[in-house]
């Protein structure tokens, strides 16, 4: 088993910010631990792009965690906002009452205050206190209600195996019930880190199955779980303790289906409240009286905070914990309206455009006649050209909007269309991309939101770029191809937030004809999923395979999994990415061979960074030798399973930095092979977080290291020479703004050294770099440049906000 990460350690590391200061635009506020260095900036025409890679350099500090400050207190973060909080987990040995989480705004609706971690939290009231549990570190905290805020009285570290996270919890006026990945758990109070008193198993994913559970509540006499599908009503008995550590069945008294799978729970005055982090919303639900068919009806939706991921009421409030802004919410007053301030719907008495029926022929849709308002969705016909104007307001009524002609939506980074919803409370369907002819689509600075999904193109591959695709249903984007041959699919520039799959999903089968897919510049967050996770309905290998070009990519902040799968596509090009905060599941996965894994940060993922599956030897049995490459990335405070052992896998030149406190590096990296497979895992010319090759060998669980569980099971571990420090590569978030207006700038062209890359919709980038002084050179599409030198260390990130010059003429 794995050891958690030592809060000793965590609080060592330190945080590095630099930005271009402005007095016009504000520079956002460095956390405890940051510090600011002024950089000068000039302006000099950069010269024509490139995409070629960074040579390595060597390397001479050790990586150290970076992140971008908060939204400033107040601020109501958009889509475009970069949303992020510092890497600096608060320790599990935190004082009684010497922390006291403060409030950071307060308006007619609400009091927010400070969060205790920057991962998602869950919640329940007990009494008096607050409990939140930390879904990443497994740290609960019991808060106090005071008038300088949430004072933080105790701090457990709970420890359960193999997986933890609390992702719900309860109060059943004497215990604390947690929700986990396949119990549900009674803790007992009076002993050390909450230890499991009573356990309820789903018994070898039986029915119901809790595995996938996340939400979990009392209501005075029973308990009540739901997640991924039905809601169930435990059986009003007393769960016996467990006897040698065995789990009891659920006990289920009756279930019901709800319009969605809810992530927290709580009950008040008799009634269920559901949090759904999708849209956002918050529903009060009668369980008094549900549907002959079982469903449950809901009495009451607030669309109150962003992402609501823990729920819980007081005696008369209700608490939200909201993952995207990373504060907690006491509800002074529940809204008849949607607080998202990016929402968009028809408000009472608002004149409209009335689209009611199919238009015969090619039709433009002008911005002298948004909103458009379509009741009953809206069909482009086969053979015909839809074309909306930047600024135009799509409101849809429940259905879809299906193309299988043309749809030409070209925006502007100041006047983006939009396709929404018609009422607050309701999500409207689909946007539609059907057949070859609607490949001829245009999206570009389209903002589609509170749909069923973002866009499914089936047999269909349109461009969507500098787009934000935010509180979708199930995916963001959703290409379905089943055969025909495709020009190559473009998906650049975007921010795809909020989703409850995976941000972009591709079925691919073998017999389509795709060249290339490219997957660049883009945002991804706040989604139960992974970013790009592509795959197919069959075994059978490509006509013609697709070459993969992932690059230049932020994912953040999701919940399960974060990052690439590709579970159907080999040639896979996957550098320059970021990956942070995925709070349960795994990195980047490949399953196919021949595929280049480069120039990556890979920080902070509960479970494998990287799982290497193409060197497997069952799947090189059935696709032959990997060929798959993993080099000059830097792995920090994550897994590795690597599936290796076969010579065409190289896994050489990173930067692997896990916590001191980890005793099994190599359990938990998963780098031994099985004796029985005869194959001997090689991971040689790494950097390891201490050039003491003794120090990196006492931590690999295989033969070498017989004092470990598992380790006379597994071959030894090739991981000579090491790296002396670190590998020579560091990396650079930035974020490039206007003087004249103060607005993010987006399709800027960056030039850094020998790196050519782009701000997305959101305006921000990533690239990985080689250590030491490197000039940036940014163009905006409007022809503004700005020149600015700045110094990259290996390992570690150095955040950027690059400011344009004002406007002279």
């Amino acid at each position: 088993m794995r050891a958690k990460p030592g809060f000793t350690a965590l609080l060592a590391m330190a945080v590095l910010f630099v930005t271009c200061t402005s007095p016009r635009v504000p520079t956002p506020t460095p956390a405890a631990g940051m510090t600011g260095t002024p950089v000068a900036s000039g302006v000099t025409p950069p010269p024509a792009s490139t995409s070629q890679t960074p040579s390595p350099a060597s390397g001479t500090n050790e990586a150290l965690p970076t992140d971008t400050p908060s939204p400033a207190p107040g601020a109501s973060p958009s889509a475009t906002d970069v949303v992020t909080r510092p890497l600096t987990p608060t320790p599990a040995s935190t004082p009684q009452g010497a922390r006291v989480l403060k409030v950071v705004e307060e308006t007619e609706y609400w009091v927010a205050y400070e969060s205790p971690t920057i991962y998602a939290l869950s919640m329940t009231w007990a009494g008096d206190s607050l409990w939140l549990a930390d879904l990443f570190t497994d740290v609960f905290y019991r808060t106090s209600l005071t008038e300088h805020g949430l004072e933080v009285v105790e701090t457990v570290q709970v420890r359960r195996d193999p997986f933890t996270q609390a992702v719900d919890m309860a109060w059943d006026g004497q215990h604390l019930w947690s929700i986990q990945w396949g119990a549900l758990t009674r803790h007992a109070n009076d002993r050390p880190g909450l230890a499991a008193e009573v356990q309820v198993s789903d018994a070898a994913i039986g029915s119901p199955n809790i595995h996938h559970m996340r939400a979990v509540a009392w209501d005075g006499r029973r308990l009540w779980s739901g997640g991924s599908g039905p809601i169930f009503k435990h059986a009003q008995e007393t769960y016996r303790p467990m006897v040698n550590k065995e789990p009891q069945l659920p006990a289920i008294e009756a279930t019901y289906s709800f319009r969605t799978s809810p992530v927290a729970m709580d009950f008040h005055d008799g009634q269920l409240w559901m949090a759904d982090p999708r849209y956002g919303y918050v529903y009060q639900v009668d369980v008094s009286n549900p549907a002959p068919d079982g469903e449950l009806p809901a009495v009451g939706t607030y669309a109150i905070v962003q992402s609501p991921y823990g729920l819980a009421w007081s005696k008369d409030s209700l608490w939200l914990y909201d993952w995207y802004s990373n504060r907690i919410y006491k509800v002074k007053k529940l809204p008849d309206t949607s607080l998202d301030p990016e929402d968009d719907f028809l408000r009472p008495g608002e004149p409209y455009t009335l689209i009611d029926k199919v238009t015969e022929g090619d039709a433009t849709w002008t911005l002298g006649g948004s909103p458009y308002l379509l009741p009953n969705g809206y069909v482009v016909p086969e053979g015909t050209r839809l074309t909306i104007e930047p600024g135009v307001r799509v409101l849809i009524g429940s259905s879809d909007f299906v193309v299988k002609g043309v749809l030409t939506a070209r925006g502007e980074p100041d006047k983006m269309i939009v396709f929404s919803h018609r009422r607050w409370d309701q999500k409207w369907g689909t946007l539609f991309l059907k057949g070859q002819a609607a490949g001829s689509s245009t999206l570009e600075y389209v903002k589609l939101q509170y749909a069923d999904n973002g866009v499914i193109l089936e047999n269909s591959t349109p461009r969507i770029a500098h787009s934000v695709l935010r509180k979708t249903g199930n995916y963001g984007i959703h290409v379905r191809l089943e055969g025909g041959s495709y020009g190559s699919l473009d998906i650049v520039g975007n921010v795809i937030t909020q989703v409850s799959g995976a941000s972009i999903k591709m079925d691919i089968s073998p017999e389509a004809v795709l060249p290339l897919i490219s997957i660049r510049e883009n945002r991804m967050s706040f989604a139960y999923g992974a970013g790009p996770n592509i795959g197919s309905d069959s075994n059978d290998p490509f006509r013609a395979p697709p070459e993969v070009v992932v690059e230049h990519n932020i994912f953040e902040n999701a919940f399960r999994g974060i990052g690439g799968g590709f579970a159907g596509v080999g040639n896979v090009t996957y550098r320059h990415n970021l990956h942070r905060n995925a709070v349960s599941g795994s990195g980047v996965q490949v399953y196919h061979p021949n595929n280049d894994i480069s120039y990556n940060l890979f920080e902070y993922t509960f479970e494998q960074s990287v799982q290497i599956n193409s060197a497997r030897p069952d799947i090189v049995a059935m696709r032959g030798p990997a060929n798959t490459t993993f080099r000059y990335n830097t792995v920090r405070y994550a897994g590795w399973d690597s599936g290796q052992g076969e010579s065409s896998t190289i896994v050489e030149f990173n930067n692997f930095i896990a916590s001191p406190q980890w005793d099994e590096w190599g359990w938990w990296w998963g780098l031994g092979m099985p004796r029985s497979s005869g194959l001997v895992a090689r991971m040689s010319n790494n950097w390891w977080g201490t050039p003491d090759l003794q120090v990196v060998r006492s931590h690999i669980a295989d033969s070498n290291n017989t004092t470990l569980e598992y380790a006379g099971n597994l071959n030894p571990v090739i991981v000579e020479p090491i790296l002396m420090k670190p590998n020579g590569i560091g990396f650079v978030r930035g974020r490039v703004i206007d003087k004249s207006t103060g607005r993010p700038v987006s399709e800027a062209a960056v030039q850094a050294g020998d790196v050519a890359f782009h701000s997305n919709v959101a305006s921000d980038f990533f690239a990985a770099l080689p250590e030491g002084p490197q000039t940036f050179l940014v163009t905006t599409i409007a022809g503004k440049t700005s020149k600015t030198t700045l110094t990259v260390t290996a390992g570690e990130t150095l955040h950027v906000v690059v400011e344009l010059p004002p406007d002279t003429r």
